[in-house]
Formats: structure tokens, C-alpha cells, sequence
């Protein structure tokens, strides 16, 4: 870990822009973790809902490692912005499509941000707590 923090510290640019590119990717391909709208095969959605699920582990420990000396509150909302710039990129990547009427419902949309919110948080939390 003190190797990767190393690295890190000499590399900030590259890493934060790695880190919240990786924000907006997730949020964009990624959007809704869950489909409350439509019903799909067992496999697909336990293999849909593994990716982000683990991205977002990977989200919280990166930002906890670029920014070591901010706040949570900071992180929180860093990481909503570009969640929102992703989920954004994904409704216009679609527009004009019918996936855009079951994808971007409420539920959809506040499950999004809620899963990607608390995932985010619990790894930031065990990144900066142990390391």
C-alpha cells in the first residue's frame, strides 16, 4: 500500500483524472445498477450487477487515496458530480431511444445514485481507516 501511495503522490494528475474518468465510465455503461422497469434472466442480472457493484469498491478506495487530506463531505460530493456527469453521458449516448423511458424511471435512478453513494463511502472508509 505505501508503494501505491508512493505513486500516487508523484502521479496526482494522471490519478485523479484515471479515478473520476473511471467514475463517469461506470456511472455511464454501468447505469441502472438494478432495472426496476424490466425483467431479465437470472444470470445476466447477478453478472450486470457484479460490475458496477465492484467498481464502485474500487471508486471509494481510489478517491480515498487521491485526496487523503479531504474531507468525507468532499469525496461525497466529488464522487455524485461525476456520477450525475456519467448517468448525464448515458441518457444522451440513448436519446431519442425507447431504453430511455425504462432506464431513467425513479426507482432506477435513485437506486443508482443510493448503491454507487454507499458503496463508494464504506470502501473510502476502509481505505483511509487502514491504510
Amino acid at each position: 500500500m505505501a508503494e501505491l501511495k508512493k505513486r500516487i503522490a508523484e502521479h496526482r494528475m494522471l490519478a485523479s483524472i484515471i479515478v473520476l474518468g473511471f467514475i463517469v465510465f461506470i456511472n455511464c455503461f454501468g447505469f441502472p445498477i438494478y432495472n426496476f422497469g424490466r425483467t431479465w434472466h437470472v444470470s445476466i442480472t447477478v453478472s450486470y450487477l457484479w460490475i458496477p457493484i465492484l467498481s464502485c469498491w474500487h471508486i471509494g478506495g481510489g478517491l480515498a487515496l487521491i485526496f487523503p487530506q479531504k474531507r468525507y463531505f468532499f469525496t461525497l460530493i466529488l464522487l455524485l458530480t461525476f456520477t450525475g456527469v456519467g448517468m448525464v453521458c448515458r441518457f444522451l449516448l440513448e436519446f431519442g431511444e425507447v431504453s430511455n423511458t425504462y432506464n431513467f424511471t425513479l426507482p432506477n435512478i435513485l437506486f443508482h445514485i443510493l448503491v454507487v453513494g454507499i458503496l463508494s463511502s464504506l470502501s473510502w472508509l476502509y481505505v483511509r481507516k487502514h491504510s
